[in-house]
């Protein structure tokens, strides 16, 4: 009877100290994420990001309607979505492109470019996979970019999955002929209204020795069905036909680029699609960014 007591009391008293000290050990006791109160595990390095291209004189910003999409946010997340400035005039340009103008060569853009990714993969901004969505002549730099150096890109550790081009000149811009044409008389009132054309505009003239070369062979290299080292790209290009822009007349175009300029015409993994507004707002009109998502998602 005495030992049961004994018992018992000594039952109480444990119970009565591991009361008063346990709390005081137990979130030491925890680990995070076992829903203790812990704090949570970090969250999984981005697996893919999504590198957002510009055409000739703009700059990062002009793809905020896009980063702004819900549903690129669900898929992407705010920080895996990257736009970059690659004019040195614009301050948020990285250190690679601090040399460029638009009298610079775009397929000195895209050996920039290619560093850039290189040094972005190597500091964490950028993933071991890659979708990229350019304007105008970003789509060019890219091309140019993958077409020259994507086995130094892939041996870098970095894979392009999709390139998606909106906008893009890939046969060339029969304006900028028209506009070298007109210049051609020096006349004062011509350049006041239409401009002149920079060393860029004149690599996007139609039959221009940088598009001959660029078209040359296959235009959609290391696209995913190819039977070659490095089959890793979906090519996807979306093209402009505003019916009501009368300058365009009989083909179809967006004011700047007819629909036939905006075509790559190797067909392997090709999709090709079409959008009713103005060049300066096609990568911003809504019905063009759901054909886009849904492809970078579902392809």
């Amino acid at each position: 009877m005495k030992s049961s007591k004994k018992f018992l009391g000594f039952t109480l008293i444990l119970m009565f100290t591991v009361g008063i000290f346990l709390p005081a050990f137990a979130p030491a006791m925890l680990t995070p994420g076992d829903g203790g109160g812990g704090a949570p595990p970090p969250p999984p390095p981005p697996t893919k990001t999504l590198l957002l291209i510009h055409g000739k004189s703009d700059q990062a910003s002009t793809w905020n309607t896009l980063r702004a999409r819900q549903d690129f946010i669900d898929y992407y997340g705010s920080a895996n979505m990257v736009a970059i400035s690659y004019y040195s005039s614009r301050a948020d340009h990285p250190s690679q492109f601090n040399s460029v103008t638009v009298d610079t060569s775009i397929r000195t853009i895209g050996y920039y470019m290619k560093n850039y990714i290189i040094w972005a993969h190597q500091q964490g901004i950028i993933a071991d996979e890659l979708d990229i969505v350019c304007h105008s002549m970003g789509g060019l730099v890219i091309r140019s970019m993958i077409k020259d150096y994507y086995p130094t890109i892939k041996n870098a550790g970095i894979t392009i999955k999709h390139y998606c081009s909106i906008a893009t000149p890939h046969q060339g811009v029969n304006l900028a002929n028209l506009r070298e044409l007109l210049n051609f008389f020096d006349d004062p009132l011509v350049k006041l209204l239409i401009g002149e054309n920079n060393y860029q505009d004149r690599q996007m003239m139609t039959g221009s020795s940088f598009l001959a070369n660029l078209n040359s062979g296959e235009d959609t290299p290391y696209s995913r069905s190819d039977a070659t080292a490095y089959s890793d790209i979906n090519w996807m290009t979306i093209r402009g036909d505003v019916w009501w822009i009368v300058w365009m007349w009989p083909h179809g175009g967006d004011g700047l680029v007819y629909d036939h300029e905006a075509i790559l015409k190797d067909g392997n993994d090709l999709l090709q699609y079409e959008y009713s507004v103005v060049h300066q707002f096609a990568h911003r009109e809504s019905v063009t960014l759901n054909r886009v998502i849904y492809n970078l998602k579902n392809l």
